[in-house]
């Protein structure tokens, strides 16, 4: 699971939502770095723009990952 949110504006708004499914992931025994991926960019904004920065390193992540 790849999870990412800005720091700005709507992502600033959007944060305890994304704060609510970490902990959520965590109580069901997801771990950080083995089970989940989350990337917070405190300089970004919740756009097209900010999104295709982080995109290649979600993709890369995601798709070096071994699947079972």
């Amino acid at each position: 699971i790849y999870i990412d949110n800005g720091g700005k504006d709507l992502d600033r708004l959007l944060q305890p939502g994304v704060d609510m499914m970490l902990r959520a992931l965590k109580q069901k025994g997801y771990k950080q770095g083995r089970d989940y991926l989350y990337v917070k960019d405190p300089e970004a904004s919740h756009n097209e723009a900010a999104w295709s920065r982080r995109f290649p390193f979600a993709l890369k992540s995601i798709l070096s990952k071994k699947l079972h």
